[in-house]
């Protein structure tokens, strides 16, 4: 596949894959999570992505390795409920079209 990020063109093997924004409740519906996946396939680096919207919304974020032996990409965690913040962001900011964003909502509610 290939991507357009700032007028410069990275080509990849394979297909492409959708960026995965889930956010789940911690403590019984009190405290959220919210995680985002496969950055890397659309040139985002997960590391300058996450300080950018901790700074936006406020909120703490880390960045981690996906788990398991095969897995190569980084997981972003934010603190709270920011799917919808998240999902907005990537398509007016970042340009990526809804159809490559996939969201998972693991509330209780």
């Amino acid at each position: 596949h290939r991507v357009v990020c700032d007028g410069a063109e990275v080509v990849k093997k394979g297909r492409i894959k959708n960026i995965l924004v889930s956010a789940e409740d911690r403590h019984a519906g009190r405290k959220y999570v919210t995680k985002v996946t496969q950055l890397e396939s659309f040139s985002i680096d997960p590391a300058e992505f996450g300080n950018t919207l901790q700074r936006k919304y406020k909120c703490s974020s880390t960045v981690q390795k996906l788990p398991g032996k095969n897995e190569t990409g980084k997981e972003v965690s934010f603190q709270g409920n920011l799917l919808d913040e998240i999902c907005a962001y990537l398509e007016h900011d970042c340009g990526i079209h809804p159809k490559f964003v996939e969201r998972q909502s693991r509330m209780k509610r």
